[in-house]
């Protein structure tokens, strides 16, 4: 019944992303930007499920690298996956997914990732669940530290420049199951900002002239978790030595005055303090 192709058509992207993702017509202003370069793009490809002329379902392939036990091998993420209302419950995302996995052995690709909206649906078609993050939620008057013996410099930033970009590619490349992220990623992560975020910003941590730390916090109005309200969330914390850790920590610390709760995603084999 379908027929899988590359999609050629941005606004059909756009609409059935649209509709699946309830995005909003401010964000859509984003989105189209956004769309514009991935379909110029060569390590990104938005595949369609067509019936005929209709675009069922899609998915986009983003040709990126991780790091699998002791090497960095090329990987597929799969994002931005949904059907058009005609087509739910036809086998549309199904047959693309099944697609997909032929298209990434073709690409080289040795693995596959993605965020499921159905454990269950993705384990049928080859995927399995790992651990990459520990969430954690602790308040910064709670976290005891040592007196500072080593200087560590903060600077606080929108975007993460050139020295986090690559402290954070070194990083990934020699710790088990980090993607390393391209330029498009660094300027899709800087551009989306939502209506609930408050701010968005890159903290580096350097010892002696080098980067040897670096965290991601968002401050926004979370209407989708459980704990609805505002919300300090750090999306990537990493550190190269103890000393760094501390400050990063310290950072957090001196938040306490104003942030009650501070979420953290961190590694799974994380020790907090």
């Amino acid at each position: 019944m379908f027929e899988c192709r590359r999609i050629s058509n941005q606004k059909d992207y756009l609409d059935l992303m649209k509709f699946s993702f309830g995005i909003t017509e401010n964000w859509m202003r984003v989105a189209s930007k956004h769309v514009g370069e991935i379909f110029n793009n060569d390590l990104r490809d938005p595949f369609g499920a067509y019936d005929g002329s209709t675009l069922a379902a899609e998915y986009l392939l983003l040709s990126l690298k991780m790091r699998l036990r002791d090497s960095v091998i090329p990987m597929g993420g799969i994002g931005n996956v949904c059907t058009s209302p005609l087509y739910r419950g036809k086998g549309a995302v199904k047959f693309l997914l099944q697609k997909s996995l032929e298209t990434m052995r073709e690409k080289g690709q040795a693995v596959s990732l993605l965020y499921p909206f159905s454990r269950s649906f993705y384990r049928k078609l080859g995927w399995e669940e790992f651990d990459t993050m520990l969430r954690a939620k602790f308040s910064p008057g709670s976290i005891d530290l040592p007196d500072q013996k080593v200087e560590v410099k903060i600077e606080e930033m929108e975007d993460a420049d050139g020295e986090i970009r690559e402290f954070y590619n070194e990083y990934a490349s020699s710790h088990y199951s980090m993607i390393l992220r391209d330029e498009e990623m660094w300027k899709s992560d800087f551009e989306f900002r939502t209506d609930y975020d408050v701010c968005k910003k890159f903290v580096k941590f350097k010892r002696e002239g080098k980067t040897t730390g670096m965290l991601r916090y968002v401050f926004l109005y979370d209407n989708f978790d459980k704990d609805r309200g505002l919300k300090f969330v750090v999306t990537i914390f990493l550190a190269d030595d103890v000393a760094t850790r501390h400050a990063m920590f310290r950072f957090l610390k001196g938040l306490s005055l104003q942030i009650d709760q501070i979420h953290a995603f961190l590694p799974p084999d994380f020790l907090l303090f």
